[in-house]
């Protein structure tokens, strides 16, 4: 399933950093939330450079595994279609961890959690770059 982001009425400011995703929240003066940006390898060495998706019409469909990495306690894939390749698009997947089987990816729901996981990765991409 693609995911695209939608605007959402945010609460609080976001302060950019390569390792780490800093949220200030404005009513709560002095606190801080921050989610450490650490690239990961769960999907790779089980599938290496593609999985295959069930779409809703219940074909399989390849999927390049853009990028894996955690943000605060959860994990997280970038994966790409050969048609989102052509338009440059990004679908982001949760993976869930299950012990004793192999891991999962669940769509992610949440706005404001997508649009997250989203910057997260922008970050990683971009890391040493100057951000505005």
């Amino acid at each position: 399933m693609q995911h695209s982001p939608t605007s959402s009425n945010r609460e609080c400011d976001i302060i950019q950093h390569p390792r780490f995703r800093i949220h200030v929240s404005p009513g709560l003066k002095g606190v801080l939330h921050v989610s450490e940006i650490k690239r990961i390898s769960i999907l790779d060495p089980i599938y290496g450079t593609e999985v295959d998706l069930i779409g809703e019409s219940g074909e399989t469909e390849p999927f390049r595994i853009i990028a894996e990495f955690q943000l605060g306690e959860r994990s997280y894939a970038g994966l790409q279609s050969h048609s989102m390749q052509k338009e440059d698009e990004i679908a982001f997947f949760r993976i869930v961890l299950n012990q004793g089987s192999e891991p999962e990816l669940e769509s992610i729901e949440d706005d404001e959690e997508w649009e997250d996981v989203a910057e997260a990765y922008d970050d990683l991409m971009f890391e040493g770059d100057e951000q505005p």
